[in-house]
């Protein structure tokens, strides 16, 4: 049966450029719409809401299919189709998912935030004395989201949050649970076991 190549012997780059290219164009091409008034702000809304609930579903349903697929692939289920390469980016792909969910979640509260301020302005549930408040919100979340994004993402990694934690020990006070560290010790143990394992196969064939 013809195994699959490593994915790290395949050349990406295509990948990260496409969606670079893509996210730009729409995002210009929005702006131009909504600027010159071809998209009102009722229609902005409905597809902004639109997009964000299919972004939330395909991201859990790429962390619900890569976690599965990672346990489908353990050791004591491992079938002679998938080599390490498989099984070590089904792993990859589920742990930055995971690290992603906090970044993800903010992100998506941001996006909410938005929406409801271009709500609150589009229904009129405000009086119109308070349009310059709820333009000046709208426009801090645009221009200032990184301030909740970049602590986000420094938390969601534990290299950069026990950098900041050994800058800052005040601001951080937990630790690792003799759980955890005894899982991630167990799926380490697997992963070198599942390398030996199919070594020692390679050098059979």
């Amino acid at each position: 049966m013809r195994r699959p190549n490593d994915y790290e012997k395949k050349d990406r780059s295509y990948i990260g450029y496409s969606l670079l290219v893509t996210s730009q164009f729409i995002v210009i091409q929005s702006s131009i719409l909504l600027f010159f008034y071809v998209f009102t702000l009722k229609s902005a809304l409905f597809i902004s809401v639109t997009l964000l609930s299919l972004v939330v579903l395909l991201f859990f349903f790429l962390l619900h299919y890569n976690t599965s697929l990672r346990n489908r692939l353990d050791i004591t289920q491992i079938s002679s189709f998938y080599n390490l390469g498989a099984r070590f980016q089904a792993a990859e792909n589920a742990r930055s998912l995971k690290l992603a969910i906090f970044v993800f979640a903010v992100i998506c509260c941001l996006f909410v935030a938005g929406i409801s301020t271009l709500s609150i302005l589009f229904f009129r549930l405000l009086p119109e004395t308070h349009d310059h408040v709820i333009m000046t919100a709208f426009e801090c979340l645009v221009s200032l989201n990184p301030l909740f994004i970049v602590p986000a993402a420094m938390f969601s990694v534990p290299e950069w949050k026990a950098a900041f934690c050994k800058h800052v020990p005040f601001l951080c006070h937990r630790t690792p649970t003799p759980h955890r560290r005894e899982n991630h010790a167990l799926r380490t143990k697997m992963e070198t076991n599942l390398y030996f394992v199919q070594l020692e196969d390679s050098w059979k064939t």
